[in-house]
């Protein structure tokens, strides 16, 4: 009696499980769907109206960016690389 009973609720709990499994699923598979949707729309809306105006770059940031590029083109102000002798042990040594 016992183990009939046993066997009754196991089956009743493999189905119940599969059940649960299979409402989960469907869920899953509609949000999907649905974000699927909401993203293709997002999308379409922007190739519709364009991405907007930008901002335009701060006058300071456009003037320092102006005298980087500057001393960049010139090139005289290269700085040589100097290669630093070690010992054995990997220390800088001083010439």
């Amino acid at each position: 009696m016992l183990e009939e009973l046993v066997a009754t609720l196991v089956a009743l709990n493999c189905i119940l499980t599969l059940w649960i499994m299979r409402m989960i699923i469907q869920q899953l598979n509609l949000a999907v769907v649905q974000i699927d949707s909401l993203v293709a729309q997002a999308i379409q809306k922007i190739l519709e109206n364009g991405l907007g105006d930008f901002e335009p770059p701060n006058p300071i940031q456009a003037a320092i960016s102006e005298l980087l590029l500057n001393r960049v083109k010139q090139g005289d102000n290269i700085i040589e690389a100097q290669v630093m002798p070690r010992d054995s042990s990997g220390k800088f040594t001083k010439d």
